[in-house]
């Protein structure tokens, strides 16, 4: 395996011929890993809520393929215990199979990542067109769970009786405390530039597999430990969390009607300080494949890919979600590490990874010699 590449000249950059977009350069030295034991009860949601100064810490924003993201952050922990060779606690509040994790759904501010040990831990988030976030999390509760009508009138009112769905991202992300609904421009402006100074890394939900691909480069790590299957597709079921059945998942559309309010003035301003963070992320990750270098980040991303189509073809089949395909809920006799999350992880880590990734990594070349 490859070293992984840092950069030790990482830094803000103001991008010059009159563009205005900021970015920073990825960087992160895995040595040592930030591995730490976990708790013995690292599942319970109130071991995940509670705030966490080591390990990895992953901010899971809503409806940007969060439930996928945690299987990762878990798979991680798991895979990296290992390898670190973590040191025998004897502790029954500890677990010597796992490194600390946090990936459910809680505010950085409430966490106090502020106060992290930056050497012992790496701070990361996704994140998604916020148009895009907004509308799923609307079908996904609105429509979904709670049963709203799909109309433009019931989309508003979700959305403007939720004050921390005021740029979303910058409450659940910022290290400080932040309320959209007073922030002036200039506050939702520093509160982004803050996220992107200290986090480790953030990806883009919609580039899912080159942003996984360019983190396992910062990290160091093995295409299985962020190899996924799938957690929730488009007019499928929930996790069967929310009153303990499934719900059908209703796919998103934007109406006529939404459409005209994503374009006025009250959503730009619900969605300004987010979109100017997204921006600044887009570019940064762009920037950060250049310096890695943009045709090996795209080799990897080829092999990352079929290797996920490898392993959707051995696992998805045999893999028991909480809840079915025709919504029958398996409380606790599913195959995912927590909930919806790192399903299918015991075929996916029977997979015969080295043999398969050297006959992709050989067809690969032989493909591009013809």
């Amino acid at each position: 395996v490859a070293p992984p590449t840092t950069f030790s000249d990482s830094k803000w950059v103001s991008i010059a011929n009159n563009e205005s977009i900021q970015y920073r350069l990825w960087d992160y030295d895995p040595e040592p890993f930030p591995c730490v034991h976990a708790e013995s009860r690292w599942e319970d949601v109130k071991v995940q809520r509670s705030p966490a100064t080591e390990g990895l810490l992953f901010i899971r924003n809503m409806k940007t393929g969060s439930s996928t993201l945690g299987g990762i952050t878990i798979r991680i922990g798991r895979a990296m215990a290992k390898r670190t060779k973590l040191p025998v606690h004897t502790s029954n509040r500890l677990t010597n199979e796992l490194c600390k994790v946090r990936f459910d759904h809680t505010p950085a501010a409430y966490l106090n990542y502020k106060n992290r040990d930056k050497k012992k831990s790496f701070l990361f988030s996704f994140i998604r067109d916020p148009t895009k976030r907004i509308t799923s999390e609307f079908f996904h509760f609105g429509v979904s769970r709670f049963k709203r009508e799909p109309s433009t009138a019931a989309f508003q009112h979700y959305i403007l009786t939720k004050s921390h769905l005021d740029n979303y991202f910058l409450f659940d992300m910022a290290l400080d405390r932040f309320n959209g609904t007073t922030a002036s421009w200039a506050e939702k402006k520093e509160a982004a530039l803050s996220i992107l100074k200290n986090y480790d890394f953030i990806g883009l939900t919609d580039r899912m597999d080159e942003s996984l691909v360019v983190m396992k480069l910062l990290l160091g790590i093995e295409f299985q430990d962020i190899l996924y299957l799938v957690a929730k597709g488009k007019g499928s079921f929930d996790d069967g969390a929310y009153g303990g059945k499934c719900h059908f998942i209703v796919p998103p559309y934007v109406s006529p009607g939404m459409k005209e309010w994503f374009e006025g003035p009250v959503w730009k301003e619900w969605s300004d300080g987010d979109t100017f963070l997204y921006n600044m992320v887009a570019k940064s990750l762009d920037k950060t494949i250049d310096k890695l270098g943009r045709d090996r980040v795209q080799r990897e991303v080829a092999l990352f890919q079929q290797l996920k189509t490898i392993a959707t073809d051995l696992c998805l089949a045999n893999t028991t979600f909480p809840c079915t395909p025709d919504g029958v809920f398996h409380r606790h006799d599913h195959d995912c590490l927590w909930w919806d999350s790192g399903c299918g992880y015991k075929c996916i880590d029977d997979m015969d990874h080295d043999t398969i990734l050297a006959d992709l990594e050989a067809k690969l070349d032989d493909d591009g010699n013809q």
